[in-house]
């Protein structure tokens, strides 16, 4: 049996919740199917790349990314924070056994460990956190 190639579909998937799907090429509005963000969220699956870096480099890129939306207005702040954990969540999920890429996945970790952690200072996204 051959493969059946879909050539009217395109395979990506939603950058603030991480869904994989597929989109009608040429239909101008994507929304995503789980969490219903427009189609300015979708990422082409043609477009991922591998890249080789090290762990801790991408901690400061991770860090740095969630420390400027974390100073944002609420309204974006809390799209930015999503997209960041959503983001590292993905990369982390390749590494489990790794140390978390953010700020805030340290202090879901210590949280785990500890009990409530009083965080001061920065503008956490609980929910996010424990996505990633």
């Amino acid at each position: 049996m051959r493969d059946v190639i879909d050539t009217d579909r395109m395979p990506g998937h939603c950058m603030e919740c991480g869904v994989k799907y597929s989109v009608l090429i040429g239909v101008p509005m994507h929304p995503c199917p789980n969490c219903g963000a427009c189609s300015e969220y979708f990422l082409r699956a043609e477009d991922d790349v591998k890249i080789e870096v090290n762990w801790h480099e991408l901690r400061i890129l991770a860090m740095w990314a969630e420390r400027w939306a974390a100073d944002q207005t609420e309204k974006d702040r809390l799209v930015m924070q999503r997209v960041v954990s959503f983001i590292c969540g993905r990369i982390n999920a390749q590494y489990p056994d790794w140390i978390g890429l953010t700020f805030s996945s340290e202090i879901a970790e210590l949280r785990q460990e500890f009990g409530d952690v009083e965080v001061k200072g920065f503008n956490e996204d609980k929910e996010a956190n424990n996505s990633e």
